[in-house]
Formats: C-alpha cells, sequence, structure tokens
C-alpha cells in the first residue's frame, strides 16, 4: 500500500493547486499544423513554442518543457520534426526519427520522451498495447532522470501503469511525481490521479488529520468525489455530504440528473409510481424522500449512508465506464446496482486470489455448465465460455441467436430451470451437458489467451451467488455481456444445451437477479453485524396513541467488559428508530444499558 506520507503529498498538492487553463488556444492549431515542421531551406528554431498544438497538449508541453534543447542542440531539428509527425497521428515514423536521433545521442532528453510518448500512441492503436509498455516505459524514465524539471514523463507513466498494468499504487505515485513538479494540473491528470487512487482503496484508510487538513482548503472540483468517498469511509458522513454538494452545484443540469435517477435501484412498484410524479415536482420530493428513507441504513444518524453509496457508484462508473458510451456501459449499470463485486478478475491482470464463497459459486456455475468435465478445475477467469486462442488461424463464426432457436433470452417471467422437460433424456440418445465448438472454452484452460478483453464479476450475496461475465468482442468495441456461443450439437440434443448456455448468460443471469433484487448495499459487510435477536409486540396506549414494546438479545461474544470494584460491567447502547413508510418520518430513542455480574459469576 502506498506510504501514508506520499499520500499527504498527493492530497496536498491536490488541495492547493488549480485546474490550470488549456495549454494552448485552440485557434492556434492551424498556425502549428503549418509551422510545426520547418520547409525546406527555413530555419529550424524560427517556430515559438507556444505555437505547438492546441489538441495534443502532450506534444505541446514537451515542446516547451524542451525549448531551449531544441533550439540550441544539434539534434533539435530533427527532434521537431520529429515531434511534428507525432502531431500528425504518424506514431511509427515519429519513433523511427527520435530512435535515429538516439542513435548519435542517447543522452537528449527530448528524443527519450519523444520515443516514450510515440511507442505508447503505437500501442494503443494495437490490439495488445501491453506489447509495447516496456520500451516505452525505459525511454519515459530516462526522460525524467535527464531532464528532471519535466513532469511529461511521470504522467505517461501514470498512464501506462494505470491504464494497461493495472499497478495503481505505482500509477498514483507516477502522477504524485509530476504534481510536485507542476502543481498546476490539467483537469485529465486530476481525473487519472483519481482514478488510480480509488483503485488502490487506500481513501479507506486516510488519516483523519488528512481530511481534517482538507476540509477547507480543497478547491478543485474533480476532487470533490474522491474526498467525498474518502470522508464516508472514515465516518465523516456529514462532510461527505457537503464536498458532494460542492460537486453537484458544478456540474451541467443533464450530468446532475445521473445523481438523482434512481430506475436502476428502484423496484417496479416504485419505478411506476415515480414516473406518475413527473408533472407535479412536489409529489416527487415527496417520493423521493420516502424512497430513500427506506434505504436508510441507520435511522439513527442524521445522514443517509445508502444514498452516499450511490452518488459514489454513479461517479465511479461515469468514470470508469462512461468513456466510450453515456453515461456508461453494461458495467456501469453492474455497478450502479450492486456495487464492487466481491471478485474481480480480468484479461489484462493476473487473477487475484479467491474466497471461499467465490469459489463455491464458480463451482456450483461450472457443474450447471460442464458436467463432469468441471472437476479439478479452478477457475481463475469466467466460468461462462468466451473465444479462446484455441486455433490461431481460426474463423470467427457468427453469434447464435437464441430466438431462431425458439428460445426466448429475455422472457417476462424467468422459470427456475428453461430447459425443455425430458424425464430420462440419456435414453434419448440426447448429451446433457455442453458441448462447445472449438473456438469457445473456458479461458482458464489456456491460462487466459483469449481474442478478446473480458471482466468477470462475482457477488457473493447477490441472489444466492452470481457471475457476470463482459467482453468486449473487437477494437473500439464497449464491454457488453458476453454472448451466448456457438455450441456443436446435433438436432435432438441442441436445444437444451444451448438452453443452458443461454440460461446462464450474464444478460439472462442479470435479468433474474434484477426481478429477484434489483440492488445490494450491506454497509460494513457482514463483519460489521452482531448476532442480534428482536421481536416487538404492540399495545393499545393512552389517548389513541401505541405503546410498542421491543425484546432483544444479544450473543455475549459481541460483547467487551470492563471490571469495576471486583465485578464484570457489560454496558450496551441501545437505539431503536421507527420509520413511518407513508410520510417518511423517523423517531428515535438511545439508551446505555448497564449489567453488573457479581464477582465470581460467569459472563
Amino acid at each position: 500500500m502506498i506510504h501514508a506520507r506520499l499520500l499527504l503529498i498527493a492530497f496536498a498538492i491536490l488541495a492547493v493547486g488549480q485546474l490550470s487553463a488549456a495549454w494552448v488556444r485552440a485557434e492556434e492549431a492551424k498556425e502549428t499544423s503549418q509551422q510545426a515542421v520547418p520547409a525546406e531551406g527555413e530555419d529550424a528554431t524560427a517556430a515559438a513554442p507556444d505555437s505547438a498544438a492546441a489538441g495534443d497538449n502532450e506534444v505541446a508541453s514537451a515542446v516547451r518543457a524542451y525549448w531551449g534543447l531544441l533550439v540550441q542542440h544539434p539534434e533539435g531539428t530533427n527532434a521537431r520534426r520529429a515531434y511534428a509527425l507525432l502531431l500528425g497521428g504518424d506514431a511509427a515514423a515519429a519513433k523511427v526519427m527520435f530512435q535515429d536521433i538516439l542513435t548519435r545521442d542517447e543522452e537528449f532528453a527530448p528524443a527519450h520522451f519523444g520515443s516514450a510518448l510515440a511507442i505508447f500512441r503505437e500501442g494503443q492503436g494495437t490490439d495488445e498495447p501491453a506489447a509495447f509498455v516496456q520500451q516505452a516505459t525505459y525511454h519515459a524514465e530516462r526522460a525524467s532522470a535527464l531532464h528532471k524539471g519535466f513532469a511529461g514523463p511521470h504522467k505517461l507513466l501514470g498512464r501506462i501503469r494505470l491504464t494497461i498494468l493495472e499497478n495503481y499504487d505505482e500509477a498514483v505515485a507516477a502522477y504524485v511525481a509530476a504534481l510536485v513538479i507542476d502543481p498546476a494540473a490539467d483537469p485529465a491528470t486530476i481525473r487519472q490521479l483519481s482514478t488510480a487512487y480509488l483503485k488502490t482503496e487506500a481513501h479507506l484508510k486516510i488519516d483523519q488529520a488528512v481530511i481534517d487538513s482538507l476540509e477547507e482548503a480543497a478547491t478543485d472540483t474533480e476532487l470533490y468525489p474522491v474526498l467525498a468517498a474518502a470522508c464516508a469511509s472514515q465516518g465523516q458522513e456529514q462532510l461527505a455530504v457537503r464536498y458532494y454538494g460542492r460537486y453537484f452545484v458544478r456540474l451541467p443540469v443533464e450530468e446532475r440528473r445521473l445523481y438523482d435517477d434512481i430506475s436502476l435501484i428502484a423496484t417496479k412498484k416504485e419505478l411506476k409510481a415515480f414516473k406518475e410524479t413527473e408533472d407535479d415536482p412536489a409529489a416527487r420530493r415527496e417520493f423521493l424522500v420516502r424512497f430513500w428513507a427506506q434505504r436508510d441504513p441507520d435511522l439513527l444518524t442524521p445522514v443517509n449512508e445508502r444514498r452516499l453509496e450511490h452518488y459514489r457508484r454513479v461517479w465511479y462508473s461515469r468514470i470508469h465506464f462512461g468513456r466510450k458510451k453515456t453515461p456508461w456501459g453494461r458495467r456501469g449499470e453492474v455497478y450502479v446496482r450492486y456495487g464492487e463485486p466481491d471478485h474481480r478478475a480480468t484479461s489484462g491482470a493476473p487473477a487475484a486470489p479467491m474466497s471461499a464463497a467465490v469459489e463455491q459459486i464458480k463451482e456450483r456455475i461450472a457443474w450447471e455448465l460442464y458436467d463432469e468435465d468441471a472437476v479439478g478445475q479452478t477457475f481463475r477467469g469466467p466460468v461462462y465460455p468466451i473465444y479462446s486462442l484455441h486455433d490461431p488461424g481460426m474463423d470467427f463464426p457468427a453469434e447464435l441467436n437464441p430466438e431462431e432457436l425458439g428460445l426466448d433470452p429475455f422472457p417476462d417471467a424467468v422459470p427456475d430451470d428453461p430447459t425443455p422437460v425430458i424425464d430420462n433424456p440419456e435414453e434419448l440418445g440426447i448429451q446433457t451437458r455442453v458441448t462447445l465448438a472449438e473456438e469457445r472454452g473456458r479461458v482458464t484452460e489456456w491460462d487466459g489467451m483469449t481474442f478478446v478483453k473480458w471482466e468477470s464479476w462475482v457477488y457473493t450475496d447477490v441472489a444466492g451467488g452470481i457471475e457476470i461475465v463482459f467482453t468486449s468482442e473487437g477494437p473500439g468495441t464497449t464491454f457488453d455481456y458476453a454472448p451466448v456461443p456457438q455450441a456443436d450439437f446435433d438436432e435432438l440434443g441442441g436445444l437444451r444445451r444451448m438452453s443452458q448456455l443461454v440460461r446462464f448468460s450474464s444478460g439472462m443471469v442479470m435479468k433474474r437477479s434484477v426481478q429477484e433484487m434489483p440492488e445490494f448495499y450491506l454497509p460494513g459487510g457482514r463483519e460489521a453485524f452482531l448476532d442480534f435477536y428482536y421481536d416487538h409486540a404492540a399495545f393499545r396506549g393512552p389517548d389513541g396513541t401505541t405503546r410498542l414494546e421491543l425484546y432483544f438479545g444479544l450473543s455475549p461474544k459481541n460483547l467487551s467488559t470492563t471490571v469495576e470494584d471486583d465485578d464484570t460491567l457489560l454496558v450496551v447502547g441501545c437505539a431503536v428508530g421507527l420509520f413511518n413508510v407513508e410520510t417518511g418520518e423517523v423517531l428515535n430513542r438511545r439508551e446505555e444499558l448497564r449489567y453488573r455480574v457479581p464477582s465470581g459469576m460467569s459472563t
């Protein structure tokens, strides 16, 4: 985990740093395209550094930072020409030119950074950007060592570690190093640092002194949601509400509405009632008060923790899953409903260790899909089959359409077992387990070698335990539910096997889960709960009132004891909250119960 001092530096810089203006004015773009590459016979030092591309901040900042070297060094003219190639989008040609410069002067920092940037961009245009990481990292590190006053190499290292290597601790360290050099960070750097920082989950361990010092200092809009999440994790919910409020007032109206949208977490009945208030603002406000009050996990606090978590999930989904699709793709829909999965595995990173609960869910799904073939398998990746690197020369077949097979992939009512009813299928010569075409398979059998990017999310407490698999089936495509694969089947057995694949496809799993559990939120996890038992009884009171009695029990193992006058003393804080479902009114009462156990008696 990142050193606490490093986090303090990061937050101190972010708190007092102002977002800089655009690196270069937009109207300079045309002028730049004409001046960046000197014409034949033209003085290569004629162009000013501020004429760098308005649309390419990395090139613009590099030209300004290295301007003295680009003017005075013998290779300066060639380096400027190479940066112009980068500006024009020809990363491959720029890389060749920068590498040629380095054969003559291996200590020329502008050529190292240019090489790193060109290699990184060249990799971004391929299906395997990770193959370009080692070279890009080497040149970026050399550039930072040779010219310590330029933040660009550190920002590039941060992007590599964040987007490709998914090494979030080192990504944060790189961005912090960039901010130490250039505190006037651009919005993109702030967003990337915020993303990497949240991924480390270090905000869950921020020292209280750091939060206190930031309360009045924070001014950057992009920082507010990060601080709000950090405050909420430390029990500073009211401060979290304040930061979210500051963030919301700076958002465009359409963006702000995303945080008020309840369509992904409401039941069908609630959503119908909500839509009926569309033309009545007062009724809508009253509805939302009741809606959120019903989901408040702690009626005794002035802040609704569930609503804060909803804000965090929406913001997280916009940052992580909203780049290619507005407001977010399938992953965002699932995240807003159910939050962070209990286990997440991706095609771009080694799988994290699985808990016993996660393993049990994967094994159950595998047995349903693959029968005895699942025995002995370790499913580090998705259990559900996706394209696998079984035959590199194969052609991709068209996906099977379940509707063409007489199957409705999204029926109004999902039965417990949507497969055909056959008492003894073996007697009919029908295979009852799934047989996959060669180009589909469980990626774990081949150590994650696939043609597609994938993510596997497992939720242990949602609908009895589910796995959702997302895939990006080609370059430039967004992540969606893994499609139903093609299967090898004969005419008799095909429908049953296909129905199993449809039943366990992520789209169908989510449809069933949403019907059963539209949302999930368990504050603090199961470890936060006591062995607590209670019952209640209502009696008629005076003057039309109701007298409510509560009876409860606690396991002694959940209680801590103190010794007072040789006796054992148990102190239990008792709090009761009552919620009126019609008005949203909350009544609460607190008291402290003290139990004295005489000396010699067991507790």
